[in-house]
């Protein structure tokens, strides 16, 4: 999971544990997660806390999330996770397809956050079998392709990491940094709802230079649905 949405959402989770806590206890069992921005973000952790917090007292609980212009909430795994949990139609993601929100965080898949066993792992042993020159070339261009790939991805955890994370602590100075994954491999997740925004949408919703949000509005994600829903 992203470090940043999972620290919002332990923040939120007192409050959440007992709002849904007094539910159950009335009887309610179907609950919508929803969330736009940031909070689709957190929308997409909820819904995982929720189901695994709650769903083996109540395993007739149905959780249905709907993340508006989320940002990507965690790696693959997370992904497959998330899908798998609301299968049958109970996760969503909803996209403007001119918002450059759902594209962040920055991200980068290096050969160390594939599943194992795959041919790459074991690339340098097969490399190591071919003749000479053979060796030299593929050696050169496995070698460049693993280290940018890893150097990229340290640059993304040590700035978006270990930095960003001083701001957080100047807010909240009793939080510890947590030991962060070696990996920014961040990956959608849920069936999308996808809005294409065409010349009609641009004439509504235009870019004068300094608005970068534009697309990302609310007013946008509205005016799209309320066309395609029609």
């Amino acid at each position: 999971m992203h470090a940043g949405w999972l620290i919002g959402l332990a923040y939120l989770s007192p409050f959440i544990d007992k709002k849904v806590d007094s539910l159950l206890a009335a009887g309610t069992r179907s609950f919508i997660v929803t969330g736009h921005s940031q909070g689709g973000a957190l929308a997409f952790l909820t819904t995982s806390y929720l189901h695994y917090k709650f769903g083996k007292r109540y395993p007739d609980l149905q959780l249905t999330a709907y993340c508006s212009a989320a940002p990507k909430p965690g790696n693959l795994y997370y992904a497959y996770d998330f899908d798998y949990i609301t299968r049958g139609g109970h996760g969503f993601r909803i996209v403007n397809t001119a918002d450059w929100v759902p594209e962040t965080p920055v991200s980068v898949q290096t050969i160390g956050d594939m599943k194992y066993p795959n041919p790459l792992a074991d690339a340098k042993t097969t490399i190591r079998k071919q003749k000479f020159l053979v060796r030299l070339v593929l050696n050169s261009m496995y070698g460049k392709m693993n280290r940018r790939s890893l150097k990229t991805m340290k640059t993304y955890r040590k700035y978006l990491g270990h930095t960003l994370f001083k701001r957080v602590t100047a807010v909240q100075p009793q939080l510890r940094e947590p030991s962060f994954v070696y990996s920014s491999h961040y990956i959608t997740a849920g069936a999308p709802i996808i809005l294409p925004a065409d010349s009609k949408y641009y004439e509504q919703f235009v870019f004068d230079g300094k608005n970068v949000f534009v697309h990302h509005s609310l007013q946008a994600y509205l005016y799209l649905l309320n066309r395609y829903s029609r």
